[in-house]
């Protein structure tokens, strides 16, 4: 895994349902990437973009936009331009707390 700077403040995004809930703004100003950690016990599937970006959880048969984030991992993600939006959606109905998204730069 590569370094991550840390560049503002961590926020919570829930994960509370099967479709897509609206998109959290988590980079604001000049970030270029974010980094995201699961502290749930269960997996999220997560979509970075812009403002509209909006998560899938795949299906047989159905592909989904999105990547899944396993319980209890982390990643860091690159955002370039105005894509610091997250949007987050799980299968188990609700993900206590939701994903922890930090705004910062990939080194």
């Amino acid at each position: 895994m590569r370094s991550f700077q840390i560049a503002n403040l961590t926020k919570l995004v829930a994960a509370s349902s099967s479709t897509g809930l609206a998109a959290t703004q988590v980079c604001t100003g000049q970030e270029q990437g974010m980094f995201v950690s699961n502290p749930s016990t269960v997996a999220i599937y997560l979509a970075i973009g812009s403002s509209s970006v909006a998560a899938g959880m795949p299906t047989t048969g159905t592909p989904a936009y999105g990547a899944c984030l396993p319980p209890s991992a982390a990643r860091s993600f690159d955002t370039p331009g105005s894509n610091g939006w997250l949007s987050a959606v799980t299968s188990a109905g609700a993900a206590a707390p939701g994903l922890l998204a930090t705004p910062g730069y990939g080194q």
